[in-house]
């Protein structure tokens, strides 16, 4: 068993025009394999958008986060967690992989 990092984080800004809909992704390694959750300013995303998991290769998963109709109302820090039965941690966090960060949008 291994405790999940962060093997490509999210792009550090997106500027995404008013009702337009932006994706986010990145990219988790353990063992077992991570599910990929994405947090907004440490709370939970708007319910409008969904998240996907995919299983890429040995225990890494491709999450990503896609949100139609953005609004001034979606701007902020989405954060990228990886999580499995060994533990968690947040893209850019110490000991969670390749250095990287939230992903910030701007609308």
């Amino acid at each position: 068993c291994r405790s999940p990092e962060i093997v490509v984080s999210p792009p550090p800004l997106l500027n995404v025009d008013q009702s337009f809909t932006f994706i986010i992704n990145c990219t988790a390694m353990g063992i077992p394999t991570p599910q990929v959750v994405w947090r907004l300013n440490w709370g939970h995303v708007p319910d409008k958008c969904s998240m996907t998991n995919k299983l890429v290769g040995d225990n890494r998963a491709f999450g990503e986060l896609t949100c139609p109709m953005a609004s001034e109302m979606d701007q902020g820090a989405y954060s990228c967690e990886a999580i499995n039965s060994m533990g968690s941690c947040f893209a850019g966090s110490a000991g969670c992989g390749q250095p990287g960060q939230d992903a910030i949008l701007v609308v």
